[in-house]
């Protein structure tokens, strides 16, 4: 089956190598943070990546007027997820079991 990824993701990946980058001190951090910041550039672009887009947006609106309470960025995930009837694939279950109809899988256990 298709295995896809959340831009959500990237983003994720992107603010932890702009962190780094920030505390660069030396040119060889800075060539570090530059190898990271490439290496999650080349192995999102061989992934298939789904966006939070307007149906998604509007998926998540939903969830927050029901009241869903799991942190912002991984109701993001679980709207993208419902937008395109998709197993949702976590180690953390436990939020996202909160979100009405969202499948999820621990994806660690085989």
């Amino acid at each position: 089956s298709a295995f896809y990824v959340s831009i959500l993701s990237f983003q994720e990946q992107t603010a932890g190598c702009h962190a780094y980058a920030d505390g660069a001190t030396t040119s060889e951090d800075m060539v570090r943070a530059c190898r990271m910041f490439r290496s999650v550039l080349a192995g999102f672009a061989a992934m298939q990546v789904l966006t939070f887009d307007e149906p998604a947006a509007e998926i998540f609106g939903s969830l927050r007027r029901q009241r869903v309470e799991i942190a912002t960025v991984d109701l993001q995930m679980a709207s993208i997820a419902l937008s395109h009837r998709l197993r949702l694939l976590s180690q953390h279950l436990d939020e996202f079991f909160k979100v009405p109809r969202l499948t999820v899988e621990d994806w660690t256990v085989a």
